[in-house]
């Protein structure tokens, strides 16, 4: 109900901001009105400016960071264990390990790379960055920050003080906002958003592509020095959830070590090697 509610709001804001965008001209105020509406306004933006000062706030620079919790899905028959490590704009270090196994994957990004494992299918699959790049500039970087719940507009990366012009922001009721960026991606054919909280984190990232029921929803939930990222998507007719339970979240930590293949692992395309992760 809650994720159902979420959508419908960000979706109708998402709406709203983009026939704004295209010349739909706002309401002109009754005689008598102007000064009401000139201070609603000014109470808006003196709102939305105090979120961000709590957002911006939040928003501390950092080296490298590290992540524990678990991986559950309806689709999993256990929930494995999770381990995150990141430094800040050059490495994203991800390990699954299932009781009684041991590890059965991993992935490792890098400036040079991204190297994805099945271990449990002796699989990988590995991809240049350049590729990576090529259809998503600063990938990392933008991967990075929204592990760290904070908002990223794309082809500016994370929201800062310096780029806080490149988006708009709706007061959305129960004191959350909808932040949608001001200029979307493939010519409008990618319509994304976020919802949030009046402490300036977010709620839910809520990514659509027009004239398609394609649909990803990204949801945080927060508890002292926990954070639950609910994954849920609608993609060519198929559905697919997951959500990153996360029980620590600390700045600093350990690299894992590098992956090294071992013989008799088998290289596969990314779409391949995802259909054999089932």
């Amino acid at each position: 109900m809650i994720r159902a509610i979420t959508t419908i709001t960000l979706a109708c804001a998402m709406a709203m901001t983009v026939m704004a965008a295209d010349g739909a001209e706002p309401a002109t105020p009754q005689a008598g009105q102007t000064t009401e509406s000139n201070y609603q306004d000014y109470q808006l933006e003196s709102e939305a400016m105090q979120l961000l000062t709590n957002m911006f706030t939040q928003y501390v620079d950092w080296t490298n960071v590290e992540f524990t919790g678990k991986l559950r899905s309806d689709r999993l028959p256990l929930s494995p264990t999770i381990k995150i490590y990141m430094e800040k704009g050059s490495l994203i270090q991800l390990s699954v390990r299932a009781p009684l196994l041991g590890e059965v994957g991993c992935i490792e990004v890098t400036p040079g790379q991204v190297l994805a494992v099945n271990k449990w299918k002796k699989t990988y699959c590995r991809e240049s960055m350049a590729t990576v790049n090529f259809i998503y500039p600063n990938f990392i970087n933008d991967i990075q920050s929204l592990f760290l719940g904070r908002v990223v507009i794309g082809g500016y990366g994370e929201l800062s003080q310096q780029n806080v012009g490149v988006a708009t922001m709706q007061r959305a009721g129960d004191g959350e906002w909808v932040l949608i960026p001001s200029q979307l991606p493939a010519d409008g054919l990618v319509e994304y958003g976020y919802v949030l909280l009046p402490n300036g984190r977010i709620s839910a990232l809520l990514a659509t592509v027009s004239g398609r029921n394609d649909e990803v929803l990204l949801q945080y939930t927060y508890a002292d020095n926990c954070m639950d990222m609910e994954f849920t998507a609608n993609v060519s007719g198929k559905e697919y959830d997951a959500t990153l339970d996360f029980s620590s979240i600390r700045w600093g930590g350990k690299a894992m070590s590098s992956i090294n293949l071992d013989r008799g692992y088998t290289r596969m395309g990314i779409h391949e090697f995802i259909k054999n992760i089932k």
